[in-house]
């Protein structure tokens, strides 16, 4: 009995906060939640990492030709046999590249001959996110151009 009543008053004390400190962590969660819903997703975008210039400079057969936009190059490639998952030193596949790139014919051409639209990067990121974010720097980049216009 003693100890059922002391736990009792005990959970009574943990249940009852004071009001100065009630708000102090409400505000301490508000702001928190405020920070990773904006950390978060700069994160994310800035984790990407496009191919440089010097590996897009060194790049051949699909992975060039996904970088330039190239279709028509991309269908003669798919056909003489070149593989088209082939990746890069960063694991990257055409059709990763062509995402990066912002080159949605390449992409569609891609897909359309088999292109695997599942694939992860080494950095653990699929087309889907890839564009994703690559539409969203362009949108903000769009905005930030119309204000300052």
């Amino acid at each position: 009995m003693e100890t059922d009543r002391g736990n009792a008053e005990f959970e009574g004390e943990l249940s009852v906060a004071k009001p100065g400190k009630k708000r102090a962590a409400t505000a301490r969660a508000f702001l928190l939640s405020i920070l990773l819903g904006i950390l978060i997703p700069l994160y994310i975008a800035v984790a990407q990492i496009a191919p440089s210039a010097s590996e897009l400079a060194s790049y051949t057969g699909l992975h060039a030709a996904a970088a330039k936009g190239d279709t028509a190059s991309i269908e003669r490639l798919v056909e003489a046999g070149s593989a088209i998952d082939v990746r890069d030193s960063r694991a990257r596949t055409p059709l990763h590249v062509a995402g990066y790139m912002r080159k949605p014919d390449a992409a569609r051409t891609l897909l359309r001959l088999g292109a695997d639209p599942d694939a992860f990067e080494t950095q653990q990121y699929d087309i889907a996110t890839i564009t994703a974010v690559a539409r969203a720097h362009r949108e903000t980049r769009l905005h930030r151009d119309d204000k300052n216009a």
